[in-house]
C-alpha cells in the first residue's frame, strides 16, 4: 500500500489510490478489525528520494477518464532501460529487507492473520 502523505501526486491519483498511508494509521485501522497485525515494514526505501522528486514534481492535480492511453504523460510506464535499473535497485533492497524494517520508504507490507472464532 502506498505510504507518507508527503509523495502523494497526480500519479496517486490517476493510479486510483485514495491515500497513502503511516504505520500508525494501519495499526490503529487493523485494530479495528479481526485481524492481528503481524508484520509491517516500509519497502522501496532506496528509491524514495526519487519517489519525493516526483511528488514535488507532479503535484498539479489532473484526472484523466482514459489512464491507459496517457499512461506515458502520468508517469505510469516505465522506460525499460529505467526499469531494469529500478528491478536491481529491488534485488539490493530485498537483500536489506531482510537484515532491517525500515521506517521510510514508498509503499508498506502488512502481514495479518485473521482471528479465530
Amino acid at each position: 500500500m502506498p505510504a507518507h502523505k508527503c509523495l502523494w501526486s497526480n500519479v496517486d491519483d490517476n493510479s486510483g489510490h485514495k491515500r497513502r498511508y503511516t504505520k500508525r494509521m494501519i495499526k490503529y485501522l487493523i485494530e479495528e478489525t479481526d485481524f492481528k497485525l503481524l508484520y509491517i515494514s516500509h519497502f522501496f526505501f532506496l528509491i524514495s528520494p526519487f519517489l519525493y522528486l516526483r511528488a514535488l514534481l507532479n503535484k498539479k492535480k489532473y484526472k484523466f477518464e482514459n489512464a491507459d492511453i496517457l499512461a506515458d504523460k502520468l508517469g505510469l510506464t516505465i522506460n525499460p532501460f529505467v526499469n531494469s535499473i529500478l528491478n536491481f535497485i529491488c534485488k539490493i533492497e530485498f537483500v536489506l529487507f531482510n537484515i532491517l524494517s525500515s521506517n521510510v520508504g514508498g509503499s508498506m507490507i502488512i502481514v495479518c492473520k485473521k482471528y479465530k472464532y
